[in-house]
């Protein structure tokens, strides 16, 4: 019997320290029961095979997101897990992204716990059958196991609703035991019957540490058929130990109560001990009975609980209430501060702070009442007042430095049994001769009567209080708030700046000994400070700033240089990030020396908006600067906040101090000081920037136009193509980021001292359109570089100027057209582009330029060794001469140049082969009219075995085809040969473009010149080539006399997809169409209007 003593023994000691692997298990509406669950594809499908399983801890139950589960949940004590490895029941993603399931229990809980703990639940919706017919909870955990705190209940993004008893229920039975660690986030309760969220406990303190947050209960009705207690509350803490609940919203509720005891509340506490609830809104929240209906409660059995930087309005019942109902512990120690009541007490004659007491264990002890606001208005249910003391029971109340307004003849305050309390420092206002408080049956119509007859509002023989217009900013304007956490934005119970309570208030550290707090309603910091002011809010200066707004420099008026700020956000001791404190009302502190040597403290205020917009409302003057938050209606702009700047508005730049905006409208035209930086991450609405001694920058990930006008400097950056929207002259620097910079139709023009940076194959000029790179001043001797390309790529030039000094415009386009400017492509022989120079003073130039490509540039038969610089003037492309010089590779990156010297005259440029000598030395080549037909003559210089000549004709400039065949007269010779050949076709009309293949006994080939030749006289005639056209396209028009001509080109659904119109001279008239704008291949018309006819081509778009 020893041994297997010892054995057992030995297997228990290696148990205790093994645990099993976690499993997750699926659940899906296509799963299966029989499937093993631990994987998505082996899902189960129903929550009975949950229910029949037992989970261990680190285990996870999830149910696939967008599905929808019949059945509850239930776990007993023998499924429980730990703070370290809860059993997790949450939600996986369904098919289409969806992260929540829902489990609809119908007349069950949906999810049942029994002495267990350990959970984490989340993404998930419990759904019951509606209020008046399930008959439980929606998330129920109970325990009663003897003296036992069981651990970590954690509930986050849960949706519970149509319950009849609470939407989430926590309790215990059994003495003092209880649940600790519970946390309630992101979570809604609503359209419940008893409740939205509630704990409670037999004991006073069963639970410890719990904590509500960021979670709303609303449409909580109330239980009709409850008569023998309260129902219908939003969140409601009871035998709770140092619990929390904040940023919490409730409304809407209770307004089914039956119970004629009492009634529902919003958000309260009862027998709990150091309860804070803080940062929350509840509003309109109602009762069934006479009873209740409240925004906030500190009720029986509390000790040392605090309601703070809440928000309540609108509610039936008090806006803050602190009760003793009969047999309750006692209550101590109770703290209202900071909080705001607006029209509250709307039924049944309450107060908007409340007091009652039954006098049970002591009544109401001790409490704090102070620097809270309570607006109220007159209500057609009720008889509200400003603050109400009701039925007596209480003992050591302290009601202090509290602004209390009313209007329409209602009672500041009313006590309707005296008491032990006192009201000190306090400001009563309900307009001129309006004064009234009751005090025990008695009406006084003035502070200084009831001073006089009852001892109030004095100390040691001292008057104390006020009748003082408080001057708030806007009272009464009511505000909901759906995110939370925005208690901040409640402005209008702010003091104005004329405001007579402004350090009104008694100072309750020096003389009563009060720990006050960090900070007021808003978030003003409180350190520091003497007086206080009287209400809710402590004046403090304020900056603004947006969540998204990027770093701001903290600045103050009348305080010491030198000093150093601190605080949440504060970033070396001198700047705000709004990032890095989030969205709320921050306290900062200045620190600096005084000039006696003594260290000082300073506090101030950043409010952090979630704004992305800020308009300009600062004026002209002195005090107008753009980083100064008074001057914008929501913060000083970033690059993430859009702003308006009105006509006539003139903000300061600090020099040094880079501006920051997103979009930036209103002005047409905006003029930037001397050393004004201002950068632009989106569009600028105006038509011109003049900031010839500032710098701007345009950085956006979108394209972003660069408006018309003079800068200092120039930057671009960012992912986002810049374009010009009109000419653009750069005195001092030009900066090209990681993206090109388009110049479209308008010139960028560098001024003689100017340079430009950060120009690579990456970030370049884009030319072409018509715009182009103008560079003054170019000296004798002196060398530029023209950063410049197309959308394909970059192909700069290099410009030597050995003349006089002159500007020089450069720009370069896609493609090499016979004329230049115009005509048919040559797409075989070259680099596949043009370069456009021109000279600013005509005369004195000596020019050298040399310009690069890459070999993705080059044409199927271009040939570098052959390859110079060919210059179109005179109606032709020129041959090479001395001047022209031989391709060279330029650097690793694939690059190849190629000079030519001695530039005097100025037109396109292009990279053509130089020609081969041919076996036939062709001379000149004409055709000309003969009555209906066309003449063609040639001669020939010398020809060596010579066949002859193939005559080829095109209507198109496109497309040839044989007209006839000329011998050669003598195949070999040296001696000039004469040929012709007439075409006599019938019917011709339009242009014709001729053309002669010279073909060698060998067969080998070569052709001559394009000739074109029009039939029809002076009449109107259209001509366009080539045809299929790529990007560009030349037409050829013939007009009688001078004229305006419009253009359109119309796709085959009947759609314009391009349109222009230009003036015509008598006689034929050449212009070149850019059609890169046409991106889809296909038949289009060419339609032309001119001397009021019509006229219309078929092309093609390759």
């Amino acid at each position: 019997m020893a041994v297997h003593r010892s054995a057992l023994f030995l297997l228990l000691l290696l148990l205790a320290g093994y645990s099993l692997p976690a499993t997750t298990y699926y659940v899906s509406a296509t799963g299966s029961d029989a499937h093993s669950g631990t994987s998505p594809q082996q899902a189960w499908a129903s929550l009975q095979k949950a229910n029949a399983t037992r989970f261990y801890p680190g285990d996870s139950l999830l149910f696939e997101g967008g599905s929808r589960f019949e059945g509850g949940l239930y776990f007993g004590s023998d499924t429980r897990g730990t703070a370290s490895q809860p059993i997790v029941i949450s939600s996986y993603p369904g098919a289409d992204g969806a992260r929540r399931a829902t489990l609809y229990s119908g007349n069950e809980s949906g999810l049942q716990a029994y002495n267990t703990a350990g959970f984490h639940i989340s993404q998930l919706v419990f759904e019951g059958s509606g209020r008046t017919r399930n008959g439980s909870s929606g998330i129920d955990f109970y325990m009663d196991l003897p003296a036992t705190r069981l651990t970590y209940l954690h509930i986050d993004s849960v949706e519970v609703w149509g319950y009849r008893e609470a939407g989430i229920m926590i309790g215990s039975w059994n003495g003092s035991s209880g649940f600790e660690d519970i946390r309630i986030t992101y979570t809604l309760a609503h359209d419940n019957g008893e409740a939205g969220i509630t704990t409670y406990a037999e004991a006073v303190l069963g639970h410890a540490r719990v904590y509500v947050g960021y979670s709303k209960a609303y449409n909580n009705s109330g239980k009709p058929d409850k008569t023998n207690s309260h129902s219908g509350s939003g969140i409601m803490l009871g035998g709770v130990e140092e619990g929390l609940i904040e940023y919490c919203e409730a409304y809407n509720n209770g307004w089914l109560n039956a119970w004629q005891g009492g009634g529902p509340v919003g958000i309260w506490g009862y027998s709990s001990h150091k309860l804070i609830i803080q940062y929350n809104e509840s509003h309109h929240n109602r009762t069934g009975t006479a009873k209740d209906g409240g925004g906030f409660d500190i009720d029986g059995g509390c000790t040392d609980c605090t309601l703070q930087y809440n928000y309540s309005h609108d509610n039936d019942g008090p806006g803050y209430l602190i009760a003793q109902y009969p047999d309750a512990p006692p209550l101590k120690g109770a703290v209202i501060r900071y909080n705001i009541s607006e029209n509250d007490a709307r039924k049944n004659g309450y107060g908007g702070i409340h007091l009652w007491s039954s006098g049970a264990n002591g009544g109401i002890q001790d409490a704090q009442i102070y620097n809270n606001t309570v607006y109220m208005t007159p209500s057609d249910k009720g008889t509200p007042r400003a603050l109400f003391v009701q039925s007596g029971g209480v003992k050591g109340v302290q009601i202090r430095n509290n602004l209390l307004v009313t209007s329409g003849g209602l009672e500041l305050v009313y006590v309707d049994k005296l008491t032990d309390v006192r009201f000190e420092g306090n400001n009563y206002w309900a307009g001129s001769g309006n004064f009234k408080v009751n005090w025990g049956g008695t009406l006084h119509t003035s502070l200084a009567n009831w001073r006089q007859r009852t001892g109030q509002e004095q100390k040691g023989g001292t008057a104390l209080g006020h009748t003082l217009d408080p001057r708030l900013k806007a009272p009464g304007g009511g505000l909901n708030f759906p995110v939370a956490g925005q208690l901040y934005l409640l402005t209008g119970y702010e003091l104005a700046e004329d405001s007579p309570l402004a350090d009104k208030g008694l100072d309750l550290i020096k003389d009563f000994g009060l720990d006050i707090g960090l900070q007021d309603f808003w978030g003003n910091s409180l350190q520091g400070r003497g007086k206080l002011s009287i209400g809710a809010y402590q004046p403090t200066p304020l900056l603004r700033a947006c969540l998204q707004g990027g770093r701001t420099m903290l600045q103050q008026e009348d305080v010491p240089p030198g000093g150093t700020y601190s605080g949440k956000g504060v970033v070396e001791g001198a700047y705000f990030d709004p990032a890095l404190a989030g969205a709320g009302q921050h306290p900062i502190t200045y620190t600096f020396t005084n000039p006696q040597g003594r260290q000082q403290q300073k506090t101030l205020s950043v409010r952090v908006l979630k704004a992305t917009t800020t308009a300009w409302t600062g004026q002209s003057g002195a005090s107008a600067s753009w980083f100064d938050a008074q001057n914008w209606s929501s913060c000083v702009p970033g690059l993430a906040i859009d702003a308006q700047l009105p006509e006539g508005a003139q903000p300061l730049f600090e020099p040094g101090m880079p501006a920051q905006v997103r979009d930036l409208q209103g002005q047409e035209v905006l003029s930037l000081p001397e050393g004004a930086q201002l950068e632009i991450a989106g569009q600028y609405s105006g038509e011109r920037l003049e900031a010839a001694g500032a710098g701007v920058r345009f950085s956006g990930s979108a394209g972003q136009p660069i408006p018309e006008g003079v800068y200092g400097s120039l930057e671009v950056k960012g992912s986002g193509l810049k374009t010009l929207a009109g000419p653009v002259r750069i005195l001092q620097t030009l900066r090209l980021g990681n993206s090109p910079l388009a110049l479209g139709d308008a010139d960028l023009q560098l001024a003689a001292a100017a340079t430009l940076e950060g120009a690579s194959a990456s970030s370049y000029l884009i030319t072409s359109g018509e715009g182009a790179l103008v560079l003054e001043g170019i000296g004798e001797g002196a060398s530029a570089l023209f950063p410049i390309g197309t959308e394909q790529g970059y192909a700069p030039a290099l410009l030597t100027n050995s003349g006089q000094a002159d500007a020089y415009s450069l720009r370069v386009e896609e493609g090499v057209l016979s004329s230049g400017s115009w005509g048919n492509p040559l797409e075989q022989e070259g680099v596949d582009h043009t370069w456009h120079l021109s000279e600013g003073l005509k005369g004195g130039s000596d020019v050298q330029l040399e310009l690069y490509w890459q070999q993705s540039d080059e044409q199927e038969l271009f040939e570098r060794a052959r390859s110079y610089i060919s210059h179109f003037e005179e109606g032709s492309w020129s041959e090479p001469d001395t001047r022209a010089g031989f391709a060279r590779e330029q650097n690793a990156e694939g690059f190849y140049s190629i000079r030519l010297e001695g530039i005097s005259s100025f037109s396109p440029f292009a990279i053509r082969n130089r020609p081969v000598p041919l076996p036939v030395a062709l001379g000149d080549f004409q055709v000309q009219a003969q009555g209906g037909d066309a003449l063609l003559s040639w001669f020939t210089y010398s020809e060596k075995d010579n066949r002859g000549f193939e005559v080829e004709v095109s209507t198109d400039g496109s497309r040839y085809r044989s007209l006839g065949f000329v011998a050669s007269r003598q195949p070999t010779t040296q001696q000039q040969q004469h040929y012709s050949f007439s075409d006599t076709e019938s019917a011709k009309t339009g242009t014709r473009y001729y053309r002669l293949r010279q073909l060698d006994l060998d067969g080998a080939s070569s052709y001559s010149p394009v000739r074109m030749l029009r039939f029809g006289g002076l009449q109107q005639a259209l001509g366009a080539y080539p045809n299929p056209f790529g990007n560009r396209l030349s037409l050829e028009l013939q007009a009688a006399t001078a004229e305006e001509a419009q253009i359109s080109l119309i796709d085959t659904w009947g759609r314009q997809v391009y349109s222009r119109s230009f003036p015509l001279q008598p006689g034929l008239n050449a212009v070149s169409l850019d059609l890169q704008t046409v991106t889809n291949p296909g038949v289009y018309v060419l339609r032309a209007s001119w001397g009021g006819q019509l006229q219309q081509l078929k092309v093609v778009k390759r």
